[in-house]
């Protein structure tokens, strides 16, 4: 649907304009088109968030995907900038969709940042899902094979964005990240 434009008239109370009822039909459908349309963001941060100096995992951003935001067959598209020390010592980037673990990547390369993009789509169910990850620039993936879940997301489901270091020493820092709804059906 194209953007609907509300006749406001030549002048204030000139009855020229669209009539009340019209009017708010017509903005009733761009809120439409806007909310339950074909492209959302839920969530985005360009605000840097620094895991260092400890080993264990860490959660960086925790994203609420709202209940029935992807319908059966909607789709999220979930982007990510990093920067980290560039060294050769393992670093572990991971993403989980309502728990489900989409994917793990190593960072073992002189290489000082990456953009990540992951998307996870319903097939067919608000409950059956299967996720497709694509990186530039350091990262190695460990593994290339679809991957699958069983998430219901006719509940509200987060998102988390989590980093492990190989050494306590170095530093992964989460330089962005937007989440997007990029159709729902």
């Amino acid at each position: 649907m194209a953007k609907q434009t509300i006749n406001i008239g030549l002048a204030a109370n000139d009855h020229t304009g669209d009539p009340l009822r019209i009017a708010f039909d017509k903005a009733n459908d761009n809120f439409d088109e806007l909310y339950l349309g074909r492209w959302n963001v839920l969530s985005h941060s360009a605000v840097a968030v620094a895991h260092t100096g400890t080993v264990a995992e860490t959660t960086l951003a925790t994203i609420t995907v709202p209940a029935g935001a992807m319908g059966a067959n909607g789709m999220l598209r979930i982007t990510q900038v990093w920067s980290f020390t560039a060294t050769a010592n393992a670093k572990t980037m991971r993403t989980r969709f309502g728990g489900t673990q989409h994917n793990v990547f190593l960072v073992n390369t002189a290489v000082a940042n990456s953009r990540f993009q992951l998307e996870i789509h319903n097939v067919n169910s608000a409950a059956v899902q299967k996720g497709a990850q694509a990186n530039t620039g350091g990262w190695t993936g460990t593994t290339s094979a679809l991957t699958a879940g069983a998430i219901n997301t006719a509940l509200a489901q987060n998102i988390t964005l989590t980093a492990v270091l190989g050494l306590s020493s170095e530093t992964m820092t989460l330089e962005s990240y937007t989440v997007e709804v990029l159709y729902q059906a």
